[in-house]
């Protein structure tokens, strides 16, 4: 799914915002972020969870790309676990439904409503926030949510939720995770020394039917634990389950070299006229030694450089600001960076663009405008503007920690 998100925001160059997001404050303990598409543009869902007073908040930030036609006009979330008692808090012009709760699962719903009535409505904002503050600490998982647009359907998701401190999680190992799912012709690669697990399975359909996988390295099964787990859907609200197959490799497990990783669904349905039978995929688990060669990583790092921030009326008499920088994007590693993405903002205006493949110790400079619209005939002094690369951490990188730069300028 993230490789489809990924080729998505490269052609419309819409941001996605990671655990450096200058819409999260400095104390968010988990954020995500997801692009998902309607029928007349794409919505991106930016996901942050701080705590305060042994509570939590899960703040949604909607932002939408497209025209008015197929606006979203609603979003659910479900959470993992009974979570009862929970406050929830909208932009205004939106209102909220918390539906009954289960053992598995709790489900929440915003709504859109409009200024005025008939042909005459006025649609809301671009950009809105819903909140979910929770009275207990909770754990953030990955939960089901969807968008709903206006009378053109609605697009599912995966995002950052929450879980109650009772629930059981998917098991997740140390070290490396080895898929099956990836690219078969490029090669996973593990460090002789890591540690490295794998898990897979089957979502349980509302007849029970899920099925058995089984793995197989080089010609050899392996033998796995069993996660029998409930996940509440989404798209009815009711109890699910999660059928996974895991295992945990220890360091050293596997000797220096290639090795064939094959995983083989095979679902409870019996093969029919449609051909459904046994599914199997196969990778390659490239095993390097730990010294003295590391893993080749990409570096980014970003320096942002405001050179000017002019202030005007425009025709429509609206006064806007508009901010002049040069952003630089380092690779300071030892491996190429691609699929990167850049995002400049200043409070809750942004701007998006793509980035070209950043070769090792190689750079890439390019100049950027901000208009500042919400200035209520002032000039912003002082404006804040953040630029961000790689902000949903979609390149691993040697230090993920280095790629944000906040620059201040008197705008006037």
């Amino acid at each position: 799914m993230r490789t489809c998100v990924v080729a998505l925001l490269l052609l419309i160059t819409v941001s996605i915002v990671g655990l450096s997001d200058p819409l999260c404050p400095i104390d968010t303990i988990a954020s995500e972020s997801d692009v998902v598409t309607g029928a007349y543009g794409h919505v991106v869902v930016d996901a942050c969870l701080t705590r305060s007073g042994g509570e939590d908040t899960y703040t949604y930030q909607l932002t939408y790309f497209g025209s008015w036609i197929g606006r979203p006009c609603g979003f659910s979330l479900s959470g993992r676990g009974k979570l009862t008692d929970t406050t929830t808090g909208a932009s205004s012009g939106w209102t909220a439904t918390t539906h009954p709760t289960t053992d598995c699962g709790s489900w929440w719903t915003w709504s859109e409503s409009m200024i005025g009535s008939g042909s005459g409505a006025v649609p809301l904002m671009r950009i809105l926030t819903l909140t979910l503050t929770i009275p207990e600490e909770t754990q953030p998982s990955e939960c089901l949510a969807s968008v709903q647009f206006c009378g053109k359907g609605e697009a599912y998701l995966a995002t950052l939720g929450p879980a109650s401190s009772s629930y059981e999680l998917e098991f997740i190992g140390e070290g490396l995770q080895v898929s099956v799912m990836r690219n078969p012709a490029v090669p996973q690669v593990l460090g002789e020394c890591e540690p490295s697990w794998l898990r897979h399975g089957y979502i349980v359909t509302e007849d029970g039917l899920a099925g058995l996988f089984t793995l197989y390295i080089d010609g050899t099964e392996v033998p796995l634990s069993v996660q029998r787990m409930c996940r509440p859907r989404i798209s009815s609200m009711t109890d699910g389950e999660l059928l996974y197959f895991y295992t945990q490799f220890p360091a050293g497990y596997f000797e220096v070299g290639d090795h064939e990783v094959t995983g083989v669904w095979e679902p409870d349905d019996e093969p029919g006229a449609d051909g459904v039978g046994p599914i199997s995929r196969t990778i390659t688990l490239r095993v390097v030694p730990c010294e003295p060669e590391p893993i080749p990583l990409a570096d980014l790092r970003v320096e942002l450089e405001i050179e000017a921030c002019n202030c005007d009326w425009t025709k429509q008499q609206d006064y806007e600001c508009t901010v002049a920088a040069e952003v630089v994007v380092f690779n300071d590693g030892n491996a190429a960076a691609d699929a990167a993405g850049l995002i400049i903002g200043s409070g809750q205006i942004r701007r998006t663009y793509g980035l070209p493949e950043i070769g090792p110790g190689e750079s890439y400079a390019r100049q950027v405008e901000l208009v500042l619209d919400a200035t209520y005939g002032r000039e912003p002094c002082p404006a804040s503007v953040t630029a961000t690369v790689d902000f949903s951490d979609q390149v691993k990188e040697m230090d993920e920690e280095n790629n944000s730069a906040e620059a201040e300028i008197c705008c006037k």
